[in-house]
């Protein structure tokens, strides 16, 4: 899996990108970061996994191209009501998640496409084991067991990850180069040796 860093200033929190996942830092820990859906897109030219999250009362969304070489797109939303509009948009785009938990694309023109859901429902997700998880992609293991982000501990550094799942209660420690999973404990375990 490409892995793509990169730090960002968004709505006066720096955030820091690791894969597709995304870390608060220098915030009030109080405001839970939650993932509301992934969508992968087909509609030709905007082929993408398209993420919305939430962070307090804010609304953002990461979109990574997976048919060209563009560069991943990260968007502002407005929420009113249940249409999510994007900060500054000239065509007046906005994101609505329809009855199905797919998500319809819109502009000024209208419905343009409608990206389905690749997020696992609640009710269906499987039974989660931490040890079944090692040597697994962390990021299969998010889309699987997980909706919440993953917060990055101290110990991370350039070779290893050291991450905690909120929802799961469990800290993996992840080889960065290959995104797999070396180790895993329940609860949250900074500086995981």
């Amino acid at each position: 899996m490409k892995t793509l860093f990169f730090i960002w200033m968004f709505l006066g929190f720096s955030f820091s990108v690791y894969g597709n996942n995304i870390e608060k830092k220098g915030s009030d820990k109080s405001q839970d970061q939650i993932i509301l859906g992934k969508w992968e897109c087909t509609f030709s030219g905007y082929e993408s996994i398209i993420s919305l999250y939430q962070i307090g009362n804010k609304f953002f969304t990461i979109i990574d191209f997976t048919k060209n070489n563009s560069r991943t797109k990260k968007e502002t939303l407005q929420k009113k009501g249940k249409k999510y509009f994007v900060v500054n948009s000239t065509a007046n785009e906005y994101y609505i998640i329809n009855n199905d938990g797919n998500l319809e694309l819109w502009d000024k023109e209208g419905l343009f496409t409608t990206a389905k859901s690749i997020m696992p429902d609640k009710k269906s997700k499987p039974k989660f084991d931490i040890n079944k998880s090692i040597g697994q992609n962390v990021f299969t293991v998010r889309g699987n067991y997980s909706k919440s982000l993953p917060e990055t501990l101290d110990g991370t550094d350039n070779n290893y990850w050291i991450v905690y799942f909120k929802d799961l209660n469990v800290t993996f420690k992840v080889e960065k180069k290959t995104d797999r999973i070396i180790k895993g404990r329940e609860g949250k375990v900074p500086k995981m040796n």
